[in-house]
C-alpha cells in the first residue's frame, strides 16, 4: 500500500465550494483511474451521481452506484477503480473545525449504515443545492450537509444496536422495486412479520413509515435517472408514479424544485 500522503490519481475536477468548514466537489473519473486513494486528513463522505465505482478496504470490496453514499473516517486508505464508463463523484469533506463536534467525533470511530433511502435523498438534495445557480446555494448545501450528519449519527448507533434482520429485508425490498405496487402486507410477508408489528418496528429503525421510505427510494432512482438528463416522462414511467404531472407534483414538494429545473442544473444541460 502507498503511503497515506500519495493518492495515485486524480480526476477532473469540474466544480467546487468552500462553505462553514465543508470543501464540496465534483469530480469525473475515467475508467483507466484506479488506486489506492485516502488519507486526507478529515472525515469525508462521496456518492457517484453518474456510473459507478468499487473501493475495497481491510480485503472488503463494496460497490457504489447513484443510490449509496460511502462515508469514510480520517484517515482511511481504500483501493478505487470505476466502472467501464468512468464515474462522476461529490466529494464532501469536513475541515479542522469540525473536530470536537460530539457527531464528528462518533462517526470518525463508528461507519454508519447509509444504504438507505433516506441519506441518498438527502444526498441529492445537498447536489441539487450545490449546483444550483444563486446565491442561495451555499447556505443550503450547509444545512443539508448538518442535516446528512444527523442523519449518519443515527445510522452508526442503528449499527451499534442493530434491528432485527427481517427489517433489513423489508428495506432491501423497497429498494429493490421501489416503484412496483405493493402493499405494507406484501412487504411484511417478505419479512415473514405481522404488518402492524413489521410497520411498528420498520418505523423505529429507520425513523420514517414504510410508505415514507418508499417514496425516498422512488424520488432517489428519479434524481439518479434526471442526473443523466433523461426525459421526464419516461422518469416518471420508471419510477411508478401514475403520469409526468402527478411526479411533478411529488417531485416538487419533496425537492423544493421541479424535476425540469433540477434536471437542468444536475446535468448540466440548458434543458428544462
Amino acid at each position: 500500500m502507498p503511503g497515506a500522503q500519495l493518492p495515485t490519481f486524480k480526476g477532473d475536477r469540474r466544480r467546487q465550494l468552500v462553505v462553514a468548514g465543508l470543501r464540496v466537489t465534483e469530480i469525473d473519473y475515467t475508467a483507466a483511474m484506479r488506486g489506492w486513494h485516502g488519507g486526507v486528513g478529515g472525515l469525508r463522505f462521496r456518492f457517484p451521481v453518474r456510473g459507478y465505482y468499487r473501493e475495497t478496504m481491510r480485503g472488503v470490496e463494496r460497490r457504489i452506484g447513484t443510490a449509496n453514499v460511502s462515508f469514510r473516517g480520517l484517515d482511511d486508505m481504500h483501493y478505487v477503480s470505476f466502472g467501464p464508463g468512468g464515474s462522476r463523484l461529490v466529494l464532501v469533506l469536513f475541515s479542522d473545525s469540525w473536530r470536537g463536534h460530539g457527531a464528528y467525533d462518533l462517526l470518525a470511530n463508528q461507519e454508519p449504515d447509509l444504504d438507505e433511502a433516506w441519506s441518498s435523498l438527502l444526498i441529492w438534495k445537498l447536489y441539487a443545492a450545490f449546483t444550483a445557480d444563486d446565491h442561495g446555494g451555499a447556505l443550503d448545501v450547509e444545512l443539508l450537509a448538518h442535516e446528512f450528519v444527523d442523519r449518519a449519527v443515527d445510522r452508526a448507533r442503528a449499527r451499534a444496536a442493530p434491528s432485527a434482520p427481517w427489517v433489513r429485508r423489508m428495506r432491501e425490498r423497497l429498494h429493490e422495486d421501489p416503484d412496483a405496487s405493493m402493499t405494507l402486507r406484501d412487504v411484511a410477508a417478505d419479512a415473514d412479520a405481522h404488518p402492524t408489528y413489521a410497520a411498528r418496528c420498520f418505523r423505529a429503525a429507520h425513523g420514517c413509515s414504510v410508505g415514507e421510505y418508499r417514496r425516498r427510494a422512488q424520488l432517489s432512482r428519479a434524481c439518479a435517472l434526471l442526473a443523466t438528463g433523461a426525459e421526464l416522462a419516461d422518469v416518471a414511467a420508471s419510477t411508478g408514479f401514475s403520469d409526468q404531472a402527478h411526479f411533478t407534483r411529488v417531485f416538487r414538494r419533496w425537492m423544493g424544485t421541479t424535476p425540469g429545473r433540477w434536471r437542468r442544473s444536475a446535468s448540466g444541460s440548458g434543458r428544462s
